[in-house]
């Protein structure tokens, strides 16, 4: 019969770790491909003003669009108020900005930032009821979207 005989201790080989950084890029250029950052889908066509003085807006997460123009598919000639996402009515419009500041942290809501894209052939009524409803809403800043000439 064969004997065991007992041998010093073994120790653990120790871990190769020149690879960890190649793998840790790796894992993050793969996060950064297959995410994508959310933009608005439009269902709106658009027509926006140029201007000649324009700022880029800061803080994003606070930033409400609000698109008014006509239906890109099936247009009825009608103009039509687009809330981020969303295709709404004008009564429905307090409804939902009302939503969307109590979305946010308290210390935020006061100086949520409402973004309006507005095609250039709408109508001035149609703005100044949509600035009617946002005014009655306290804390809310509107910004007027425009592109570079």
């Amino acid at each position: 019969m064969s004997r065991f005989r007992k041998t010093s201790p073994r120790q653990v080989p120790s871990l190769n770790t020149s690879s960890l950084p190649d793998l840790i890029f790796t894992l993050l250029f793969f996060f950064v491909i297959v995410s994508n950052l959310k933009s608005p889908i439009k269902q709106l066509h658009l027509n926006i003003p140029e201007a000649s003085e324009i700022q880029s807006l800061e803080n994003n997460h606070l930033v409400n669009h609000i698109y008014i123009g006509k239906l890109i598919d099936g247009d009825d000639g009608n103009t039509h108020i687009q809330f981020n996402d969303d295709l709404i009515d004008l009564g429905d419009l307090k409804k939902k900005m009302i939503e969307a500041k109590n979305l946010l942290d308290t210390d935020y809501q006061e100086r949520m930032i409402v973004s309006l894209k507005i095609d250039r052939n709408t109508q001035m009524s149609v703005v100044k009821d949509v600035k009617q409803v946002l005014q009655e809403i306290s804390g809310i800043t509107i910004h007027y979207s425009a592109i570079k000439k």
